[in-house]
């Protein structure tokens, strides 16, 4: 059965944080959006990836948010 294309798969967040295919997880709906089949919409473990990610505009070195201890290893696949 092919998808119908005026329907779209909404995903809402929270796509990291645990578990073990969290790369897979996010490529799929990546790929899904991209492609016209998704929309997403960010969730609070997504918001939290990017900021432990991003490196903070004025100090060299860090990061926009710390990351705790506990969320380090959720995001290692990032």
């Amino acid at each position: 059965m092919l998808p119908d294309p005026e329907r779209r798969a909404i995903f809402l967040g929270d796509f990291v944080d645990r578990g073990p295919e969290q790369l897979e997880s996010v490529q799929l709906a990546r790929g899904m959006v991209e492609g016209g089949a998704a929309l997403a919409v960010m969730g609070n473990h997504e918001f939290n990836a990017v900021s432990y990610a991003t490196p903070h505009p004025e100090r060299d070195g860090e990061f926009c948010a710390p990351t705790p201890p506990r969320t380090q290893s959720s995001i290692v696949p990032f």
